[in-house]
């Protein structure tokens, strides 16, 4: 019995060092296709972004390497101003060539927004933990929302396809004619 555990503890203690993963600095940054960087609405009442996804990326020369710890936060955004971070992500690390997915509803939280119109934001390696460029480190959401004084907003529609879109144009204008 003694032989049975001195071999397993000598096979874990061969092996651990295999199993440790390589951490090397990579380019990381979010996409910059718009099919993979939308949400579905803002809810005005509860303060949430609804249906929000983005993906984060990485390069690098080994698959098989991961980054270092980063953040990634989503804020809001208007011309000439300060943004307004909302909402921040820690992350272990991603492999090098690979991608992390995001896939959630999102609020406001305690944040203080001002009314008005913006858009929303990803910054990846938010407090430069990653040695790489940060040239590509900020994307914005296509469309905007608008954040009023009360929870009277309107929500705004989902991610559409101009496809998608003309046909609900198409559709708006037939019951407007009364429906034919």
């Amino acid at each position: 019995m003694r032989i049975f555990i001195l071999a397993v503890l000598l096979t874990l203690g061969l092996s651990a060092p295999a199993l440790a993963q390589t951490v090397k600095d990579a380019n990381i940054y979010p996409t910059n296709l718009e099919e993979n960087m939308h949400f579905k609405g803002y809810d005005a009442a509860s303060r949430t972004l609804r249906g929000v996804y983005f993906e984060v990326l990485s390069d690098g020369d080994n698959s098989k390497w991961v980054t270092p710890a980063f953040t990634v936060k989503l804020y809001l955004y208007q011309a000439d101003k300060e943004p307004i971070f909302f909402k921040t992500f820690e992350e272990e690390g991603i492999y090098h060539m690979g991608k992390k997915e995001y896939s959630l509803d999102v609020s406001l939280g305690e944040a203080q927004v001002p009314p008005g119109t913006y858009r929303v934001g990803v910054l990846v390696n938010a407090d430069n933990t990653v040695k790489e460029k940060s040239s590509d480190n900020a994307m914005l959401f296509r469309e905007p929302i608008t954040i009023g004084k009360s929870s009277a907003n309107s929500t705004m529609r989902p991610f559409q396809k101009e496809e998608e879109k003309d046909e609900e144009g198409k559709a708006d204008k037939e019951s407007a004619d009364g429906g034919e």
